[in-house]
Order: C-alpha cells, then sequence, then structure tokens
C-alpha cells in the first residue's frame, strides 16, 4: 500500500454548512482532491467553493442523508482511497505528513 495524498479523495458532505466549511477546507493540502456534496442544493456555495479550491467538484444533491450522500463521493472519487470528514472538522498543519508516515 503506498499512502500519499495523490490517490486520496477528501470527502465532505455538507447541509446548510457555509460557516464552517470554508475553514475545513483550508485545512486540507492545497493540492488534495476534494469532492463535496451539498445536499441543501446551494447553487451560490457550489460556485464559490469551485472558484476559490483547486482540485474541488461540488455535487448538489437532495438530502439523502449522510450514508447515502458519501457513497455518492466515493463513486465519484477516480482515487485508490478517500478519506470521509465532516464539514466542521480542521486538521492541523503537521496531519498529513504524520498520517503518511
Amino acid at each position: 500500500m503506498n499512502l500519499n495524498l495523490n490517490n486520496v479523495t477528501f470527502i465532505i458532505v455538507s447541509f446548510k454548512s457555509e460557516k464552517v466549511i470554508y475553514d475545513c477546507i483550508d485545512s486540507l493540502p492545497n493540492n488534495s482532491n476534494k469532492i463535496i456534496i451539498d445536499n441543501s442544493k446551494d447553487i451560490h456555495l457550489k460556485k464559490d467553493l469551485e472558484i476559490k479550491y483547486d482540485n474541488i467538484e461540488v455535487i448538489l444533491n437532495e438530502n439523502l442523508g449522510m450514508g447515502a450522500s458519501n457513497n455518492i463521493g466515493i463513486k465519484k472519487s477516480n482515487t485508490q482511497f478517500v478519506y470521509i470528514l465532516n464539514p466542521d472538522v480542521t486538521f492541523e498543519n503537521d496531519t498529513f505528513s504524520e498520517l503518511i508516515e
């Protein structure tokens, strides 16, 4: 197993999370792959995230719940691994280097 940031996609399910999701995404590595499933169908959030961040795909979705929405993100992922997190999670600067070690 060769874990590196090129073969991980971060999946975040969001529902009216515009107050916290930016801090979450900002704490992820800049070059990481990110899929956001927004269950509140917020087109303004989608446009803003896609403009502000690289390597991000925002999917507007019916509110099918956390599990079903995570499964949508997993199916859309093209990487070997996925890392599922909630939009209110933030990481310390050294989290991912320690994880890969």
